[in-house]
């Protein structure tokens, strides 16, 4: 394995921390073995690696842009996709606040794959973000996937309570069973919001 930038960079974060491989990787419940594959600059998950460059105080985006470079993903064929958002679902998007987008598992989400890019509009129709597909996870329910993901990274306030049956106000009962739902990790590349 050849170090990179980024692993080096992680590293002396951690030590500056005055954090061991161990300490860091039992707070993020990541296995040693794999933390350890991230300093020496080894394949890993990017799930893991956005995790450990937040946790170590490195812009997500960065670790994000240095994954893509190094993992090919650049280099394979990636679509655009246009999704609409409402007003407080696109602000907390735009502030990097909502990481995560829940969706139906429908057969026009099914061709989101990591690596594309999906443009945002706004409600508004007239403010755009667009944000790198990270990783998609896929559930039966919202239920499920609720058990899964941070409440604040869905779009929810520190202290709201987070209860799936909110989704009930986008989609309808028939179309969760008939489909199921899906979870779309992502980071912001780009957007502006009217709004400033």
């Amino acid at each position: 394995m050849m170090k990179n930038e980024l692993s080096v960079k992680l590293k002396m974060k951690r030590k500056k921390k005055g954090h061991t491989q161990a300490e860091v990787a039992k707070s993020l419940h990541i296995p040693l073995y794999v933390y350890g594959r991230i300093e020496r600059g080894g394949s890993i998950n990017l799930m893991y690696l956005v995790r450990v460059a937040d946790y170590l105080g490195i812009k997500v985006k960065t670790a994000y842009q240095w994954y893509v470079t190094n993992h090919q993903v650049a280099k394979k064929k990636t679509m655009i996709h246009d999704m609409k958002l409402w007003d407080g679902a696109f602000q907390k998007m735009l502030s990097g606040t909502k990481t995560v987008e829940l969706r139906l598992n429908d057969d026009k989400r099914r061709r989101i794959k990591p690596g594309d890019t999906i443009r945002f509009t706004h409600a508004n129709g007239q403010d755009t973000l667009s944000v790198q597909v990270i990783n998609i996870n896929t559930y039966d329910n919202f239920e499920d996937l609720y058990q899964h993901y941070d409440k604040v990274a869905m779009g929810y306030e520190d202290d709201d309570h987070a209860d799936p049956k909110d989704m009930l106000a986008y989609y309808q009962k028939d179309q969760i069973d008939m489909y199921g739902v899906m979870a779309i990790d992502m980071v912001l590349l780009s957007g502006k919001s009217s709004k400033a």
